[in-house]
């Protein structure tokens, strides 16, 4: 499949596959679905086609239902680093958040 090919939309799932690939190391539909608003079945769609245009970058965890970087992997996009980093450090900020938002409930005393 080309890339040429691919509507606006579906390139930009798919880019998105890749930097989470690349730089997270894992993705799920899930947050396809979150991030695009995609139903399931797109999501199905959008992994068969970066698993064509790439077939040795990811492998599927069954027992978490994540895609994880292999060994292999080789970027199908080229990521501007300026983009890249304002992502990773919005990855974290939601992380620690999550993280803090634990503690705090870890934290309340029992009444």
């Amino acid at each position: 499949m080309l890339l040429d090919s691919l509507n606006h939309a579906q390139r930009e799932r798919l880019v998105f596959i890749d930097f989470n690939l690349e730089f997270l190391g894992q993705i799920a539909r899930a947050e396809l679905i979150q991030k695009f608003g995609v139903g399931p079945a797109s999501c199905t769609r959008d992994f068969a086609v970066y698993k064509e245009l790439a077939p040795g970058n990811a492998v599927l965890m069954h027992e978490n239902k994540r895609y994880v970087r292999s060994e292999a992997f080789r970027a199908v996009f080229e990521h501007n680093p300026v983009d890249v980093l304002k992502r990773l450090q919005k990855a974290l900020v939601a992380k620690y958040r999550r993280y803090e938002m634990l503690l705090n409930f870890v934290l309340i005393p029992c009444s």
